[in-house]
């Protein structure tokens, strides 16, 4: 629901998205995977999923091990960190997703940082590994 989305993330949301380069040698041996950052505007993310949602004929998002924080200062914000299986008929991602919402108008709340990061990837060129908790992105990581 694109129309939710628009209303629900902040106008200068921070969005990082995210992808996993597998590379290789030309012999065929594995070198480390390379991970590409994008920061994109509020326009930006919501007109690349609107894109997603409209070039797939199929598209699953599942979300578990979630985990909800409050911020010990400033009550009404929290973060959310939650595990993402996105599959299409054209690509397939897991990784770990984090919100900070800001519930200051609870009629309104707001979305004011979205992060994507792999759950896993090859770091060393020896084979996929689970990326460490901490560092995975929490509410801990950003200033408010």
């Amino acid at each position: 629901d694109i129309d939710f989305l628009e209303a629900v993330f902040s106008d200068d949301a921070l969005i990082i998205t995210g992808r996993v380069i597998k590379r290789k040698r030309n012999d065929g041996i594995s070198l480390p995977d390379k991970i590409e950052y994008k920061k994109q505007t509020k326009k930006q993310y919501l007109n690349n999923l609107s894109a997603a949602f409209k070039n797939n004929k199929y598209l699953k998002v599942t979300f578990d091990e979630i985990e909800v924080m409050r911020h010990p200062i400033n009550k009404d914000f929290y973060g959310v960190t939650l595990h993402q299986g996105w599959t299409s008929d054209r690509y397939h991602d897991d990784g770990y997703v984090f919100l900070l919402w800001d519930f200051r108008d609870e009629a309104h709340p707001q979305i004011h940082v979205r992060t994507w990061q792999p759950d896993s990837y090859n770091k060393d060129g020896k084979g996929s590994q689970r990326i460490p908790k901490d560092e995975i992105f929490s509410l801990s990581d950003f200033d408010l």
